[in-house]
């Protein structure tokens, strides 16, 4: 179930993102991915930067 069926607020949408990106879980297939890109486009700046720096910093720890 994707975070956008569970009518969660802004701030636990925010968490449930955050912990993704930092366990390295979020891909662009994941429903999550477009719901914050997309939808909430301030947020989802803030985040797509957050998901970059973590994929840089995993390919430079391959």
């Amino acid at each position: 179930m994707s975070n956008q069926d569970k009518n969660l607020t802004w701030e636990e949408l925010k968490k449930e993102i955050e912990e993704k990106i930092e366990k390295d879980q979020l891909t662009e297939d994941d429903p999550d991915y477009g719901i914050y890109l997309l939808y909430w486009a301030p947020m989802g700046i803030y985040l797509y930067d957050k998901w970059k720096e973590k994929k840089k910093e995993t390919k430079k720890l391959k």
